[in-house]
């Protein structure tokens, strides 16, 4: 995946903090040949803080089946 760092605040969605944000996106092949799919959501910047505020894995879990596309 890629990172985009944000320059405003907004909701992580790994430890729902309002924080320092960007984006963090995946490109996924698609089913026809020569397409691609983006997903992707608002995390921290600092991830390392981030590690620190996850109190439960619940957020952690959605964000990857959205990541995931599932």
């Amino acid at each position: 995946g890629t990172f985009q760092p944000s320059e405003q605040k907004g909701l992580c969605h790994i430890c729902h903090r309002f924080t320092d944000i960007g984006m963090f996106i995946v490109e996924t092949k698609g089913e026809v040949v020569g397409t691609f799919t983006k997903r992707g959501n608002t995390v921290c910047k600092d991830m390392k803080d981030c590690n620190h505020h996850v109190e439960t894995l619940l957020h952690l879990s959605k964000f990857i089946r959205h990541i995931k596309g599932k």
